[in-house]
């Protein structure tokens, strides 16, 4: 108890019953105890209970964050799928060959990506969205010498 007052910079009592011999142990001491308990009796019942938590209420929120972290990490994963799909597209695998479980990972993704290029515009409406992809130096390259070259589809910027 020493230590969590300490590193909470709060003050604390600890009240430890024996239901086998009837004893109670007091934490720091008995007077300084009932001082605690005093000027927490005195406070509005607003503020007692604010922080309070029983068991079931701590479990309850536990369980929240849990799965709030499940969800994140899905999420994750499931972006690490798409991205991981996509690589493989653009380094020869076609598209018939995917599942339906691969499609619908890319179809989520490319959905979430449209809602934040979505929320993106209508945050900075006269913002243009710079493109992350970079020009491999055989594009740069081809770019100098005819400009049919983008126009071609089989220069489509990907390389195999």
């Amino acid at each position: 108890m020493r230590e969590l007052t300490t590193l909470c910079g709060i003050e604390g009592c600890l009240f430890l019953f024996n239901p086998d011999n009837h004893e109670m142990f007091v934490w720091p001491s008995e007077g300084k105890a009932k001082e605690l308990w005093a000027r927490f009796e005195k406070m509005p019942k607003a503020m007692q209970i604010k922080k309070m938590v029983d068991h079931e209420r701590y479990v309850k929120e536990r369980n929240e964050k849990l799965r709030n972290e499940i969800a994140k990490q899905e999420k994750k994963n499931k972006e690490m799928k798409a991205s991981l799909l996509m690589h493989q597209i653009t380094h020869g695998r076609k598209i018939d060959e995917l599942s339906i479980e691969e499609l619908n990972i890319l179809i989520w993704f490319s959905e979430e990506k449209l809602k934040y290029i979505q929320q993106w515009t209508q945050l900075f409406p006269n913002q243009s969205i710079q493109s992350s992809t970079t020009v491999s130096p055989a594009c740069s390259a081809a770019s100098s010498s005819s400009d049919d070259y983008y126009h071609s589809p089989a220069n489509s910027g990907f390389q195999k």
